[in-house]
């Protein structure tokens, strides 16, 4: 509120499980006050050069769950090691 008010732009970052920029979806988001978007590798795809987007890869998640379950192991607490 009070900050927002007084003229200060949030610095935003969006985090999305797949990145589909499909159609205009880029010149839609690219006006808008979004500092940058973080993306995982879960889909192979072109990413639009119009916005600041870092790729963040989810292999060694991938690969810790697949080593828990075929060690018989809980995937339980997983999330607290990543």
């Amino acid at each position: 509120g009070a900050l927002l008010e007084a003229g200060a732009e949030p610095e935003v970052t969006v985090a999305v499980t797949h990145g589909l920029f499909a159609g205009s979806v880029a010149e839609r988001l690219a006006p808008l006050p979004i500092a940058r978007f973080l993306v995982t590798d879960t889909i192979d795809t072109e990413l639009p050069a119009a916005l600041t987007i870092e790729r963040v890869t989810i292999a060694p998640l991938l690969a810790d769950a697949v080593t828990r379950l075929h060690q018989g192991h809980s995937l339980g607490d997983l999330i607290l090691h990543a």
